[in-house]
């Protein structure tokens, strides 16, 4: 059906381009239409064609460095993250205290295609790291950029993101969507101009916006900055589309079931967000460091400046304003630096842009731009070499705890819980503790992993893990009439003691509301 199949195609007869009167000296014409100089032949209406090759060969090369990345080392290990989505995958729900339902769900999947495989595990965010480089190509691409633009945008958004995309994590796939989401509305924008009406990108950018509140809570701020911009700036007619309000409506009703848990769960996103904001607020630098240096945020800023300044991308000037937005929303409400990160791209397209256009810099701009580039190569690369500290802790934790438990009388084991005074211990002594020997399920009174619930009543005995606040074990002990610590901590180690906690004094279901905490 014309106007609504949103990759509509690019051959369909238009009228010739409209040149520039030819100016006797200074900068070469550029076509009415923003076309790049260069590509005075293309007719008015058409976009400069994909670089295939180049642009499919930096997105495999992507994939493949995180495919290399995800095994290392001895393709066993998660991050202390990745553990917690594991084990809230295996207790699917509508919603979590700490996030939507779809990282879970993912989680969930690839450990049970791939079990214990950690380069199974981070698949999706291998591949939609990988495809993202090429999302940024085209965003390039429908903004009048010709190849070496496309390859610029690209390698910006693979530097950018390999750091990300090394692990599965909300923001990985969050940054994917909203890179996704920024093509469909650029796209829209240019046929739209062109007097194509191609809505069925509105309607796909709201199912898009769905699958983002799927992963996080943010895309609402998005849309809320975009739709200030557009109405200060245009192009207003976006607003009045039926599509953009069926693909809200679609958005909308997906987030339905995730609220109705923050609901009847007393809102704990809420709680976490204020933790967060708590924990320290980011600032403008940060958020824009976010980018990468120093090619990101150098690409970033010169995209920004031209989004908001440039003549041939006048019509894209609601994105650049969009990206003031967001950076002043997350600084205000305390988020993370890297909230903002999936608006990024369109600020390296149009950086990119403006790069291939300006024909007076020639080959001595090119020198400039490939070394920046090739020295954020080499700090990403660092970035990504195996071996963190925290990876083998994890397992010698394991280690520790399922001693203690071994040392316990066998009539003993049965009744014993195995609690850790953080989330982030209960998630990786999930993944290594059954080939340990020890319980596949573990609680804490930590965040997330309270609301999946107290141990069972049957269990008269906790074997707990410390963590670095004395406090929380002092909380739960006065619940035993008996505390023996089978197993020492380790100082400034992430290594914590192993406590036998005996001879409870009330049931869990009274224990478990006192002792929960962010």
């Amino acid at each position: 059906m014309p106007g609504m199949w949103p990759f509509g195609r690019d051959e369909a007869p238009a009228p010739k381009a409209i040149m520039a009167p030819m100016p006797t000296s200074g900068p070469a014409p550029i076509l009415t239409t923003g076309t790049p100089a260069g590509s005075r032949s293309r007719p008015e209406g058409s976009i400069p064609p994909l670089a295939r090759v180049p642009v499919l060969a930096l997105s495999a090369l992507v994939g493949l460095v995180l495919l290399a990345r995800s095994g290392a080392p001895a393709g066993i290990v998660y991050s202390i993250d990745e553990s917690y989505f594991v084990a809230a995958g295996r207790r699917l729900s509508w919603g979590y205290a700490d996030q939507p339902p779809l990282t879970p769900l993912l989680a969930h999947l690839m450990d049970t295609v791939f079990p214990g495989s950690s380069v199974g595990l981070r698949l999706p965010a291998t591949l939609l790291t990988a495809a993202g480089v090429a999302i940024a190509a085209l965003i390039t691409r429908e903004l009048g950029g010709g190849r070496r633009a496309q390859m610029i945008a690209a390698s910006g958004y693979a530097l950018a993101m390999l750091p990300w995309g090394q692990i599965l994590y909300p923001a990985t796939l969050d940054v994917f969507f909203w890179t996704l989401l920024s093509w469909l509305l650029v796209r829209w924008v240019r046929l739209h101009d062109q007097g194509r009406r191609h809505d069925g990108l509105l309607l796909a950018a709201g199912v898009v916006t769905a699958l983002s509140l799927q992963t996080k809570y943010l895309v609402p701020a998005l849309w809320t900055v975009l739709t200030l911009s557009v109405l200060v700036v245009g192009p207003r007619q976006m607003l009045f589309r039926p599509a953009l309000w069926v693909g809200g409506a679609v958005a909308a009703l997906s987030a339905v079931p995730g609220l109705l848990w923050q609901s009847r769960h007393g809102w704990p996103q809420i709680e976490m967000g204020q933790v967060i904001s708590a924990q320290g607020r980011t600032d403008v630098l940060g958020a824009l460091l976010a980018a990468g240096l120093p090619a990101g945020v150098l690409l970033l800023g010169y995209g920004l400046w031209h989004l908001l300044r440039s003549p041939q991308l006048r019509a894209y000037r609601f994105l650049g304003w969009a990206v003031i937005g967001l950076l002043a929303v997350f600084v205000i409400a305390g988020g993370r630096d890297y909230y903002a990160l999936g608006i990024y791209p369109v600020c390296f397209a149009a950086g990119a842009v403006e790069l291939e256009r300006r024909r007076s810099a020639c080959w001595r701009g090119w020198l400039v731009i490939w070394p920046v580039v090739a020295a954020s190569a080499v700090g990403v690369g660092l970035s990504l070499l195996p071996g963190s500290p925290a990876e083998s802790d994890h397992r010698e934790q394991a280690d520790r705890v399922a001693t203690a438990y071994r040392s316990l009388p066998p009539d003993t084991r049965g009744e014993v819980a195995i609690l850790t005074e953080a989330y982030t211990q209960a998630g990786y002594l999930e993944r290594f503790g059954p080939q340990r020997g020890l319980p596949r399920s573990v609680y804490s009174p930590n965040r997330g992993f309270w609301h999946f619930g107290a141990p069972p009543e049957t269990s008269e005995a906790a074997l707990y893990v410390s963590g670095n606040e004395p406090g929380r074990l002092e909380n739960l002990r006065r619940h035993f009439t008996r505390a023996e610590q089978l197993v020492a901590g380790e100082e400034n180690s992430g290594v914590g003691a192993v406590w036998l906690l005996d001879g409870r004094r009330a049931p869990w279901s009274e224990i478990w509301p006192e002792v929960y905490y962010l």
